[in-house]
C-alpha cells in the first residue's frame, strides 16, 4: 500500500509540474479548459474529486517521508479543502 501511495504522490508531482508547464506555454487552452470546468456536473466533480487520490497518497506515505508532518497536515488540507468547497 504504501509503494501506491508514494508513486501517487510521485506522479501528482509530475502531474502538477506538467500543468506548470502547460500554462505557461499554452495559456489559451488552459483558460478555455478552466471555462469547462465549471458547466457541467461531471467535469465539475471529477475535477473535485480526483485530488483527493494524491491527498490520500500523501498522508499514507508521509510517515516514511522526510517531512512527516508536512505530508500529513498537506494531505488532510487538500481533503478538507475539497469536502469544505462542496458543502
Amino acid at each position: 500500500m504504501t509503494i501506491i501511495a508514494k508513486y501517487i504522490v510521485i506522479l501528482f508531482g509530475v502531474f502538477l509540474i506538467g500543468v506548470g508547464v502547460l500554462l505557461l506555454l499554452k495559456p489559451e487552452k488552459s483558460r478555455e479548459f478552466l471555462k469547462k470546468a465549471g458547466n457541467t456536473d461531471l467535469i465539475n466533480y471529477s475535477v473535485i474529486t480526483t485530488p483527493m487520490i494524491p491527498a490520500t497518497g500523501l498522508i499514507i506515505y508521509s510517515e516514511f517521508s522526510k517531512l512527516p508532518e508536512l505530508f500529513k497536515y498537506f494531505g488532510w488540507f487538500m481533503i478538507s479543502a475539497y469536502v469544505v468547497n462542496k458543502i
